[in-house]
């Protein structure tokens, strides 16, 4: 589905097609798992189009205050 942009329902024969946007967040170091095979590369690289990089909340304490009051 990310690479053509359709699917297919579990039991249909019918492709359809979807625009969707993918937001994925890990605190791993994919790149070293692809490097040991244990992420895979297609996927990787599928997702990896625009990487926004967030310090730890550990490192950025102001934003404790904000995130007491969203909620």
């Amino acid at each position: 589905m990310l690479q053509s942009g359709t699917f297919e329902r579990v039991g249909g024969n019918q492709q359809i097609k979807v625009d969707v946007r993918i937001i994925a967040a890990t605190n791993k170091p994919l790149e070293r798992a692809v490097a040991a095979r244990e992420f895979r590369e297609d996927l990787f690289y599928r997702l990896n189009v625009v990487r926004v990089h967030l310090p730890p909340l550990r490192e950025r304490k102001e934003d404790i205050r904000l995130l007491r009051i969203i909620s």
